[in-house]
């Protein structure tokens, strides 16, 4: 569940019938919601963010990490350019730190074995 204790998940992308992205509804639209006192028959798609920012899978990261950054979200629906309404996959925060976190890893693992070997 997106509110569950220990999920990994800060949100979920929302597809109308169809399959298209129609947004985005991450764990703080929810808490949001629930502190304002929002209906609970309101929908999903209400109460996410009306503004729906998207990546693209040829764009660079450091790209998608800048707009992250500007907007201050946390991740970025990925999209193709040709069809923007069909959802390919997601990039979120946590996937894009792990992925540095073990690549300085393997970079400290090359230098260690590097100087060991002088």
């Amino acid at each position: 569940t997106l509110l569950g204790k220990g999920t990994r998940h800060q949100a979920s992308l929302i597809l109308n019938q169809d399959g298209d992205l129609v947004g985005l509804i991450t764990r703080g639209d929810v808490i949001r919601a629930i502190e304002a006192g929002a209906d609970l028959s309101a929908s999903v798609l209400s109460i996410s963010n009306a503004k729906l920012m998207v990546t693209y899978p040829d764009e660079l990261l450091k790209d998608a990490v800048v707009k992250m950054v500007n907007l201050d979200i946390g991740r970025l629906p990925v999209v193709n350019r040709s069809q923007p309404s069909r959802a390919i996959g997601y990039l979120g925060r946590s996937a894009i730190i792990q992925a540095q976190m073990r690549y300085l890893e393997e970079e400290r693992h090359r230098e260690s074995r590097w100087f060991s070997a002088s």
